[in-house]
C-alpha cells in the first residue's frame, strides 16, 4: 500500500511540473470572418459592412481584445479581467459601452464532442454550444495553452464554461443563426510578448447595456 501511494505521489508530481511547463499562451491571432447565408432572401453584404470581415486578437493573462478590420458598427472590444466587463467602442462614438459578464444571459450547455481538425498546423479538438438560441461548434487548440482562472467569471455567453472545458485559445468558431452561419477562421497565429497599455481603456463616459 505504501509503495503504490509513492507511485501515486510521483505520477501526481510529473502531471504537475508538466502542467506548470506549459506556458499561457501570449499573442496575436488573426481571424477571417466568413459569412454564409442561410435563406436566399439574405444579403450577407449588411453584415460584412456591419462586422467587416477579419480581426485580429490579443491574448495576455486573462485580457483579451478583438480589434475589428473595416466594420461600420464596431472598432474593438476588450475583456477586463479585473472588472469582469466586456467593454466595446463603436466608430465616431464618442462613448465606452460595456457589458456585465458575471452572469449567462440564458441557460447554455457546453460539451466536449469527437470533431478535430488541423488549423494552420495545429491539432484541434472541439466543444459544442448549445442553447434555445445558439448552436456553435468551437475547435481549440491545445498546444495554446489558456489559464481558466482568468475567465472564471466570464459567464456571458458561458465562456467560463468554453475556456474551463478546452484550457485553450480557439482557431475556429462557428455560430448558426436563423438567417446566417458566422464562421471565425484563424488565418495566422503569433506568440509574442504584449504590453498591458494594449489592453488600456480610453478616458471616455461609460455606459451599460443590458443583456
Amino acid at each position: 500500500m505504501k509503495n503504490i501511494s509513492v507511485i501515486v505521489f510521483m505520477i501526481l508530481i510529473i502531471q504537475l511540473k508538466s502542467y506548470a511547463q506549459k506556458a499561457d499562451f501570449e499573442g496575436k491571432i488573426e481571424f477571417d470572418t466568413h459569412i454564409k447565408a442561410n435563406k436566399p432572401q439574405v444579403k450577407t453584404a449588411i453584415y460584412k459592412e456591419a462586422y467587416g470581415t477579419a480581426f485580429t486578437a490579443l491574448i495576455k493573462d486573462g485580457y483579451y481584445k478583438q480589434l475589428y478590420k473595416g466594420a461600420s458598427s464596431i472598432e474593438w472590444v476588450i475583456y477586463h479581467p479585473k472588472t469582469n466587463r466586456y467593454y466595446f467602442k463603436k466608430p465616431s462614438v464618442d462613448t465606452l459601452f460595456y457589458i456585465d459578464c458575471s452572469k449567462e444571459s440564458q441557460p447554455i450547455e457546453v460539451k466536449r464532442t469527437p470533431g478535430k481538425e488541423v488549423i494552420l498546423g495545429y491539432k484541434c479538438r472541439s466543444l459544442k454550444i448549445r442553447s434555445a438560441t445558439l448552436k456553435s461548434t468551437v475547435f481549440y487548440a491545445p498546444e495554446l495553452p489558456v489559464n481558466p482562472e482568468y475567465f472564471s467569471q466570464f459567464k456571458l455567453h458561458a465562456n467560463d464554461k468554453v475556456i474551463k472545458l478546452s484550457r485553450s485559445a480557439y482557431l475556429k468558431w462557428v455560430t448558426e443563426y436563423e438567417f446566417v452561419t458566422i464562421t471565425l477562421l484563424a488565418t495566422k497565429v503569433q506568440r509574442t510578448k504584449l504590453n498591458y497599455a494594449v489592453f488600456s481603456l480610453p478616458k471616455l463616459p461609460l455606459k451599460q447595456v443590458r443583456q
